[in-house]
């Protein structure tokens, strides 16, 4: 079934002013993604929709290995995917803990939308489903939504970044930077937005992105954050790490050529030569 899709012309947290109509496909671990008719754009690795937002946010931002409480920061909800793969698997470590789930997306997925991507599928605890389905359908109604089940909490902040009131001190433990990739979506990969991402990350946290470019890798350094790579999700050759510590990307390859002015000589204290790329 193709489904309609409306725009707003300038928000930045959607990959074409008007992208058209899309449809649900089914990707090769049986979640399913939205996929363009008529072009090549689509949310979600088409190798595994599930595989991918696992890999690539939750364990790649070391948020899976933390003890609760759980604070994240999203930048583009989409499809809803990570949100319902990270409370999934927080519920099933920590039946008692509390996971604060802060996402934005300025213009949130129509219910049809949603629902013809079987978000069932995703997720043991069926709740979840309809927790994030009332956000989606109130987020276009309102600018702030939150709603809880059990100790998940989400929040939907239904405008641009730079005009979300999400509190300075989050404090996050993981940054998903997961809006269109730069071409589409280029106020989103600027130096100005990875500072605004920057000063909620907790000093502990990481921010995971699917993206590799160099360009979107330098904004991040530009505003202090150190810089790594790490193998792509399905047919994707790399993904970027990055936090405000070299320590905190341990095991990693850090990137040296985006960081040249910070470090000119070598390796920093308590990294490996091996991990300094």
């Amino acid at each position: 079934m193709v489904l309609g899709y409306t725009a707003v012309m300038n928000n930045p947290l959607l990959p074409l002013a008007d992208p058209g109509p899309l449809v649900a496909v089914e990707t090769g671990d049986g979640s399913f993604t939205l996929k363009q008719t008529d072009g090549v754009l689509h949310y979600r690795c088409l190798q595994g929709a599930r595989t991918e937002s696992r890999y690539v946010f939750l364990e790649g931002s070391g948020l899976i290995a933390q003890p609760a409480p759980w604070t994240v920061l999203e930048l583009g909800l989409g499809s809803g995917l990570n949100f319902l793969t990270t409370a999934d698997a927080f519920l099933k470590q920590f039946p008692e803990g509390e996971l604060h789930y802060h996402t934005l997306d300025h213009l949130p997925l129509a219910i049809d939308l949603f629902r013809s991507l079987h978000p069932e599928r995703n997720t043991d605890f069926p709740e979840l489903v309809e927790l994030l389905a009332e956000v989606l359908v109130l987020g276009r109604e309102q600018d702030v939504v939150t709603r809880s089940f059990r100790g998940v909490h989400l929040t939907l902040y239904a405008t641009r970044w730079d005009q979300a009131a999400v509190p300075a001190d989050l404090n996050a433990l993981a940054a998903y930077h997961d809006p269109f990739g730069p071409r589409q979506n280029p106020e989103c990969w600027t130096p100005e937005c990875f500072a605004w991402v920057a000063q909620r990350l907790a000093p502990e946290g990481r921010l995971a992105t699917y993206a590799a470019a160099s360009e979107a890798r330098k904004a991040m350094a530009e505003v202090g954050l150190w810089i790594a790579t790490r193998k792509g999700s399905g047919f994707k050759r790399e993904m970027t790490i990055a936090a405000h510590r070299p320590e905190l990307l341990d095991g990693l390859k850090l990137v040296k050529r985006v960081m040249r002015d910070r470090i000119p000589a070598g390796p920093p204290p308590g990294t490996r030569p091996r991990d300094w790329a």
